[in-house]
């Protein structure tokens, strides 16, 4: 298989959380690439290359680094890595120089920082992957090479269900060939913690595609 223009050998494991114990269970389970969306900071870069190296036991990882809102979005916070215009440049050399191998923008990543993202990215041969920016376009943000949509519903939080909208991304996500990560099970988890919506939780579960999930949810 091909994971973000890259061969990719084995089963693949789109995740966002990480520890050292997980590590060792993926491969027994015959996942052998993983791409951890979510920034833990110094420890993931840092695996990767212990893994590389044959000093660590675990798949072969890639990491992202994040370039949320700042603080004041709703998606930003000091807790949370950030860019603006004047540091998207740094943002991403400081996170290619820590080992990260992409970068992930987010719903309110700022519009005037998205091109110099996705440029000094480009020169450094990273990929950048993530939500839909609410600050711009999101066809724009396909064409300047989104290589991931973060979360396959990702289309229908921005554009609805049978949207111009939506088919228009999903064209501009061909032309780009960018991938589309399918987190079916992440709607499951949302309904289940933070819907307290009983007949909408039945509601969803009684969907056909949910036999691509658990088979419990069959």
């Amino acid at each position: 298989t091909e994971l973000l223009g890259q061969n990719a050998a084995g089963v693949q494991a789109m995740v966002e959380e990480a520890a050292t114990g997980e590590l060792l269970v993926y491969l027994p389970q015959g996942v052998t690439t993983v791409l951890n969306a979510g920034d833990f900071g110094e420890p993931l870069p840092r695996w990767s290359a212990e893994i590389d190296r044959g000093d660590k036991v675990g798949p072969k990882l890639y990491s992202a680094k994040y370039t949320r809102g700042p603080p004041g979005t709703p998606d930003g916070g000091p807790e949370f890595s950030y860019a603006t215009q004047s540091t998207a440049r740094s943002h991403v050399a400081g996170a290619d120089n820590a080992g990260y191998d992409m970068i992930k923008i987010y719903n309110y990543t700022p519009a005037n920082a998205l091109p110099l993202i996705f440029e000094e990215a480009g020169s450094r041969q990273m990929a950048v992957i993530g939500h839909f920016p609410q600050t711009e376009d999101g066809v724009t943000t396909l064409d300047r090479g989104l290589a991931a949509v973060a979360h396959g519903q990702a289309y229908f939080w921005r554009w609805g269900y049978s949207s111009f909208g939506a088919t228009q991304a999903l064209n501009a996500s061909l032309r780009n060939d960018t991938s589309i990560i399918a987190t079916l099970a992440h709607m499951e988890i949302i309904a289940d913690i933070w819907g307290f919506n009983l007949p909408a939780i039945q509601e969803y579960r009684a969907r056909p595609e949910l036999r691509y999930l658990h088979p419990t949810s069959r």
